[in-house]
Order: structure tokens, then sequence, then C-alpha cells
């Protein structure tokens, strides 16, 4: 699959998943970072920064934080 320049993988998880975030949407709101703040960030320049790797047992609380994205700019794609 071919990456648009818009989109970035933030994250690989234990080989089953990754997160990508389309950076066109996001707006820096920052409740992924409030719902899962050891994974998601928002930085000082607003940008979404993902803070370590996804490991099995953090796939709810991750995917809870992809799903409440009110810009749609996260999603979880199979690696």
């Amino acid at each position: 699959m071919t990456q648009l320049s818009h989109r970035d993988v933030v994250a690989s998880g234990s080989g089953a998943v990754r997160i990508v975030v389309d950076r066109a949407r996001c707006s820096g709101i920052g409740i992924c970072e409030s719902l899962d703040p050891s994974h998601f960030e928002i930085g000082d320049d607003g940008a979404l920064m993902l803070l370590s790797d996804i490991a099995a047992e953090d796939d709810d609380t991750v995917l809870e934080a992809v799903r409440s994205c009110p810009a749609l700019a996260l999603s979880v794609q199979p690696e």
C-alpha cells in the first residue's frame, strides 16, 4: 500500500496492526492523548506524536482512542 504524503504511520504494534494518522485531518484537539496518554501526545506545535509501540495488552485502550477521534484522523490498519 502506498502512503499518501499527508498520512504517516506513527506506530507499529506487535506485528498485527499499525496506527496511521492523517495529518491533513488531525486538528490537535488531544482526545486521543486524554484517553491514552501512554501512547499519544499532542506536541507544542499541535502535531500528534506516538510515545511508544503498541503491545498486545494495550490494544483496547489504543482502539478506544482511535475511535474517539472527532476528526477521524486516526485509523488502525493491518501490517
